[in-house]
């Protein structure tokens, strides 16, 4: 019987494996695109008053107060995320010391103090709060011990609506690597 030998030169197909591990190494554009998408989720979460899963935060007094959104007087939480793209991974936080009471929930003890009140007194007897430097009178006050109970209104995290489009943007980075 006949043998019939067929040599296969695989430096070809060894160097196009090379190719792309390495390209699927460098994960930073699709890490990039993710943090992104996370970013402008949460971002969503703050407008939509609500956490990552969907569920409505409880409103804060001074949004019912003030006909105000919840986590958006000033908008500084909101607007401290950032996204950080590492080797193999992307974080997106929050850089403000308050944002964690936000998410978590949790106590928050006031000890008692004394504080000063200023006043501004016309010639008429009427008074007003004022600026120190508006003022013309001082008093003291004690403001009792307190604790106030923020309730967790959790806006950190993926929304089960973002994994589709995450495992896209890692889909895309990997076939974009085989070209």
């Amino acid at each position: 019987m006949a043998t019939i030998t067929i040599e296969i030169d695989t430096s070809r197909v060894q160097a196009l494996f090379a190719g792309l591990g390495a390209k699927l190494t460098n994960l930073s554009p699709a890490l990039t695109q993710i943090g992104e998408l996370v970013v402008k989720s949460v971002q969503d979460n703050f407008e939509q008053g609500r956490s990552p899963d969907g569920v409505p935060w409880k409103p804060s007094r001074r949004a019912i107060k003030q006909g105000g959104k919840t986590l958006l007087d000033t908008g500084l939480l909101r607007d401290s995320l950032s996204k950080r793209v590492e080797r193999d991974q992307v974080v997106v936080g929050v850089g403000r010391e308050y944002a964690a009471i936000h998410q978590f929930g949790g106590s928050i003890n006031i000890k008692g103090h004394t504080r000063k009140l200023r006043f501004r007194i016309s010639r008429t007897g009427q008074s007003r709060f004022a600026k120190k430097s508006k003022a013309n009178f001082e008093q003291d006050t004690t403001v009792r011990a307190r604790t106030i109970t923020m309730p967790a209104r959790p806006y950190l995290g993926v929304r089960p609506a973002d994994w589709p489009k995450i495992e896209d943007i890692l889909r895309r980075h990997c076939l974009e690597a085989q070209q």
